[in-house]
């Protein structure tokens, strides 16, 4: 007898349980064949890059979707800004910093808008590159 699938950690949250529940009961629910334990650890595998929030919306998506799927797909609509970020190189690091650094110094010559609302728009648009510097900034210090 098998142990049961374990849901990784990153997974491993109340609301992936959840819709991981959900998921299972559809497919045997709904007249497909249920998932063997290797097919549920082959998706496992498969959600746990996308993060529990992430797996949960394409869960969600997938069941509420009128169409035969077998497996899992991600959510087109569903962003997050908690996801797995790419590690950038140190070339990619110094070449964000050089186009902030431009996209600054254009700033500082462009004109002073007669509209408030687009000196608004301007001036958080710089603290924004600014922040995004800083960030980069610390990620090359890191590495």
């Amino acid at each position: 007898m098998s142990e049961p699938v374990q849901i990784p950690q990153a997974l491993d949250t109340p609301d992936f349980r959840e819709a991981w529940k959900d998921w299972l009961g559809f497919r045997t629910n709904d007249g497909r064949k249920a998932y063997s334990d290797r097919a549920k650890k082959q998706l496992l595998k498969k959600l746990t890059p996308w993060g529990a929030a992430a797996a949960v919306a394409g869960i969600q998506h997938s069941i509420s979707a009128d169409n035969d799927w077998k497996t899992v797909y991600p959510d087109p609509s569903f962003k997050s800004d908690s996801g797995p970020k790419k590690k950038l190189s140190t070339w990619e690091i110094k070449e964000k910093l050089r186009a902030i650094d431009n996209r600054l110094t254009d700033s500082d010559l462009a004109y002073e808008h007669v509209d408030p609302e687009k000196n608004r728009k301007r001036i958080a648009k710089r603290r924004e590159l600014i922040a995004t510097r800083k960030d980069l900034e610390s990620q090359l210090l890191s590495s």
